[in-house]
């Protein structure tokens, strides 16, 4: 094989054209580099090589038409195209950064990612598991249809009925999602381990549901009925918009972030105004609401089933694992220091999470059931 340069070896990988031996090179060069290196990607090339290279560099087996990767990005490419190699679910991996006994514990002892798991609680305190029903009428309540289609919830006011409002609650377990439409035609998003609590039907003024845990809202407008969430320490109030909010009990900050329109974010002292791009945060020890531009796609990757991770550190990414696959963390060493950056699919089993952090080199899994340790 003649020699090729760098960029050479990634443009034919990108396009679809290096030989076997060619990828194994490129692969094997680029795991040791990021196992090497202290360097940390720019927020610039993370987000091009996330946009233009994922979908090349995720499967051997299932490449797309290539896209042509601009010459301009290849002098600082080569790590940042490997911090996307090591989180492919397909990879074949050519170093050893991990024993082979870890893979074996790995993939013997895996967990499956989160489905369509909720409880629905009716207004009379009747519980309906979702998932054990194969009902698409799940349930009529005072002149409301509440019916299941293709994984979401749908209220519908029967014809010709006014409807009394009662309080129902919509809860997800750890391990389970679920989508939920509401009568006036607002789409709420539920994240694992999260209770949305709404009226069956909305009447008067406004439309006010409450939050637990974290939830993407697409608000239906309408001008006459302000949507309000209620959540620990934010009240968010909308005409129509799409935001949305993360307020677990074992996060030390709520987040509301922006995606379209505006909002109004109050903690019962003060009010601010958000414009899509922006978050706020609120806890509870302060008075005071902080305002920050945010990263969307980060935000919001969870609602398009992603993980996203840039720059996070350990202990908040295992938060989010745990909920997403109901598993418990134990920590076994200091983790307090590493940074990861990584991108992989929420579908995946959480062997394939575990073994993209892995490969840094800096930490070892061991599943156990549902308990995942950790250790360096």
């Amino acid at each position: 094989m003649k020699k090729l340069k760098p960029e050479e070896l990634i443009h034919n990988y990108v396009n679809d054209t290096a030989s076997e031996e060619e990828r194994i090179i490129l692969e094997s060069w680029h795991l040791q580099e990021l196992k090497n290196s202290t360097y940390i990607p720019s927020q610039e090339h993370i987000t091009i090589v996330h946009k233009r290279m994922w979908e090349k560099l995720t499967s051997h087996t299932h490449l797309q038409k290539p896209t042509v990767v601009s010459e301009k990005l290849w002098p600082g490419i080569a790590v940042t195209a490997a911090v996307f190699l090591i989180i492919s679910a397909t990879i074949y991996i050519y170093i050893k950064p991990i024993s082979q006994s870890s893979v074996i514990i790995l993939t013997q002892n895996d967990v499956a990612a989160a489905g369509n798991k909720a409880t629905l609680t009716l207004g009379n305190g009747e519980k309906i598991l979702l998932q054990q029903t194969n009902k698409e009428l799940v349930a009529i309540q005072d002149g409301i249809n509440i019916r299941k289609s293709n994984g979401s919830l749908i209220y519908e006011q029967q014809k010709n009925t006014k409807g009394t409002s009662v309080i129902n609650k919509l809860e997800t377990p750890r391990g389970g999602k679920y989508q939920l439409i509401l009568p006036d035609g607002t789409k709420v998003w539920l994240n694992s381990a999260s209770i949305l609590t709404y009226p069956s039907t909305f009447k008067g003024k406004e439309r006010s549901v409450s939050l637990e845990g974290e939830a993407y809202f697409e608000v239906a407008k309408d001008k006459e009925k302000v949507f309000k969430v209620l959540s620990k320490t934010q009240t968010i109030e909308v005409l129509g918009t799409h935001f949305n909010i993360k307020s677990y009990k074992d996060e030390h900050e709520i987040q509301t972030s922006l995606a379209e329109g505006k909002v109004k974010v109050s903690n019962g002292l003060q009010y601010k105004i958000l414009n899509p791009g922006q978050a706020a945060f609120t806890d509870g020890n302060s008075k005071t609401i902080k305002i920050e531009n945010t990263d969307l796609e980060k935000d919001l990757a969870w609602k398009n089933n992603d993980f996203i991770f840039k720059g996070d550190n350990l202990r908040s990414i295992m938060r989010e694992v745990s909920r997403w696959y109901d598993v418990e963390v134990i920590y076994e060493g200091n983790f307090n220091e590493a940074r990861y950056f990584g991108v992989v699919s929420r579908s995946k089993n959480i062997s394939e999470v575990l073994k993209m952090l892995q490969l840094t080199g800096k930490i070892n899994f061991k599943i156990e059931g549902r308990r995942i340790t950790l250790m360096n």
